[in-house]
C-alpha cells in the first residue's frame, strides 16, 4: 500500500481541528480518532515525529544555540524573549495530542490485534518524544499523561524519572522488535524502514544511547553503556539510519524549508561584521568545507549568510524533500567518541570517524579535513565542539542538551538579554511550560514549577546538572 503525504495532512489536520475545537486537556484529546487501522496510523505518528524533529521549537533552538539569528521583529529568541505563550501548539497539537496520542493508540490497537511490531514502534516514537519533551521542559506529564477521561489534569513526573522510564520503554520496543510479527505487520505504512523490525531494533538502541549519555551527569556509568550500546547493537551504517524522507509539495515538505519559503529573511546564519562570534564567521575561521552545504552568502547583502535559498539545491538540509533523521549515524559517532573518552580510552580515532561521518552525510569531499582538526589526546571540550558543526540542520536539540550538560562549545550569551526571562543573562536551560498548561493544570505544575525552582529560563535541570 502506498501511503501518501495527501492522505497523511489530512490525517494531521484532522486531529490539529479536533484539537483544537473539543480539546478538554492539554495532555490528551479525547476526540482523535482511535478507530483508524493501524496502517494508516502509523504514517501519521512518523510524519508528526519528523515534524517535531525539524520544526518549531527545534528551529527556536537553533537561535539559542547560535546556528541561527532571528532577524524579524517578532523573532526574539536571540534575546531569550520567550515566553510562556511560544511553544502552546507544540505542546498540544504536535506532542500530547499529535505524536504521543497517536503512539498510545498504535500500542493499544497493536496489543489488541497482536501485532507486536507495530506495538514497538509506537513504543519508540513515545520513548522519543517524551526524551525530547523532557529535555526541553524538565519535568513533564508522563505516568499520568494520555489517560483521557480517566485524568484530564495529569502530575507531573520528574525528569529523571522520565529518562529511567523512557529506558523501559525502549528496553520493551526491544522486546516486541525481537520476536514473532503477529497477525500483521508493517509494510509501506512504515515510512522509515518498511517494516524492517530489526532496523527498528538497532534505532531504539541508538536512542537508548542517546539519552543514556543526556543523564551522564548524573551516573558515570552511562558512559560505559554507552560504549557497549554504540559499538554493538545500535545500527553500523548510515545506510541503516532511521532518516525521514519529506516530499516536495505543501501537504509532505521539510518543515526548515517550509518555513523558509513561508517566513523568507525571518531567520538568517547571522550577519558576520554584526557579530564576531556567530556560526557563519566560525564556519569561516575553521576554513569548514561543510560552508556551502549549511548556508550561502547572500548576493545582495555581502557578509549576510542565510540557510535558505529555494534555488541552491546545495544547502542540503533546507530542501523540499530533505531528509531528517530521528538520529543520525553522525550522532553515534560522536556519542561512540565522548563514550571513550569518559572510559579512559584514546578517542582521536574515533572522533576523525565521527567528523568523516558527517562529510559524508552532507556529500562533501574533503579527506584531509578531519586530520586537520583532531589533534592527540582529544578531549571533551574538542568532541562536542566538533559535534555542535555536524550538527547543524538535524540535531539541534542535541546540540543544546551538549551544551547545557558540559558547557560547550563555549557561547557567549548576548549582550542585552531580556533578564525578566533569564535573571542572570545565561544561554536558556529550559523553556518555560507553556500557558495553556498554566491554565488548564495549574495545580500541578505549580508543583512542578516549585520543585524544579522556578520557572524562568535560566532554572538548570536535574538532568544536566554537574
Amino acid at each position: 500500500m502506498k501511503i501518501t503525504f495527501t492522505v497523511i495532512g489530512l490525517i494531521v489536520l484532522l486531529g490539529f481541528f479536533q484539537a483544537c475545537n473539543s480539546f478538554e486537556s492539554t495532555n490528551t484529546d479525547p476526540s482523535r480518532a482511535s478507530d483508524v487501522p493501524l496502517n494508516i496510523l502509523l504514517p501519521a505518528a512518523l510524519t508528526q515525529a519528523a515534524y517535531n524533529q525539524s520544526a518549531h521549537p527545534c528551529r527556536g533552538v537553533g537561535i539559542i544555540i547560535q546556528y541561527f539569528t532571528g532577524t524579524d521583529s517578532k523573532i526574539s529568541y536571540g534575546r531569550y524573549t520567550i515566553g510562556a505563550d511560544a511553544f502552546n501548539n507544540y505542546w498540544r497539537t504536535g506532542l500530547y495530542a499529535g505524536v504521543l496520542k497517536d503512539a498510545r493508540v498504535i500500542k493499544q490497537k497493536a496489543q489488541a490485534e497482536n501485532a507486536p511490531y507495530y506495538e514497538g514502534i509506537a513504543e519508540i516514537l513515545e520513548a522519543m518524544s517524551f526524551a525530547d519533551a523532557a529535555s526541553m521542559f524538565g519535568d513533564i506529564p508522563y505516568e499520568e499523561a494520555l489517560m483521557g477521561a480517566a485524568n484530564f489534569q495529569p502530575a507531573y513526573t520528574p525528569q529523571l524519572k522520565v529518562y529511567a522510564g523512557i529506558q523501559q520503554q525502549l528496553d520493551r520496543a526491544i522486546e516486541l522488535l525481537s520476536g514473532e510479527p503477529g497477525t500483521q505487520q508493517p509494510t509501506d505504512d512504515d515510512l522509515i524502514f518498511g517494516g524492517s523490525a530489526e532496523l527498528w531494533k538497532k534505532t531504539a538502541y541508538a536512542l537508548k544511547a542517546r539519552y543514556l549519555m543526556q543523564t551522564v551527569n548524573r551516573n558515570a556509568a552511562n558512559a560505559q553503556e554507552v560504549l557497549d550500546i554504540v559499538q554493538n547493537d545500535a545500527f553500523q551504517s548510515m545506510s541503516e539510519q532511521p532518516d525521514f524522507q519529506f516530499e516536495t509539495g505543501q501537504n509532505g515538505n521539510n518543515p526548515l524549508h517550509k518555513f523558509g519559503t513561508e517566513r523568507p529573511g525571518t531567520i538568517t546564519i547571522e550577519d558576520i561584521p554584526a557579530n564576531d562570534g556567530s556560526f557563519a564567521t566560525a564556519l569561516i575561521a575553521r576554513s569548514d568545507p561543510r560552508m556551502p552545504k549549511y548556508t550561502e552568502e547572500q548576493s545582495n547583502s555581502p557578509g549576510v549568510y542565510q540557510y535558505f535559498n529555494s534555488n541552491n539545491p546545495d544547502l542540503i538540509w533546507a530542501q523540499e524533500d530533505s531528509a531528517i533523521p530521528f538520529i543520525s549515524y553522525v550522532e553515534l559517532k560522536f556519542l561512540e567518541a565522548e563514550a571513550m573518552h569518559r572510559t579512559g580510552g584514546d578517542a582521536t580515532q574515533t572522533l576523525k570517524d565521527a567528523i568523516d561521518a558527517s562529510l559524508e552525510l552532507t556529500t562533501v569531499d574533503a579527506p584531509d579535513f578531519a586530520e586537520e582538526r583532531v589533534g592527540e589526546d582529544t578531549n571533551l571540550k574538542e568532541i562536542i565542539t566538533e559535534a555542535y558543526f555536524a550538527y547543524y540542520g538535524i540535531a539541534h536539540l542535541q546540540t543544546w542538551a551538549n551544551y547545557r550538560r558540559t558547557g560547550f562549545p563555549e557561547l557567549d550569551p548576548n549582550d542585552t538579554p531580556d533578564l525578566s526571562f533569564t535573571p542572570s543573562g545565561v544561554i536558556p536551560e529550559r523553556f518555560l511550560y507553556p500557558v495553556s498548561e498554566i491554565n488548564l493544570n495549574s495545580e500541578n505544575v505549580n508543583t512542578a514549577i516549585a520543585a524544579q525552582g522556578g520557572q524562568l529560563l535560566d532554572v538548570e535541570l536535574a538532568a544536566f546538572k554537574d
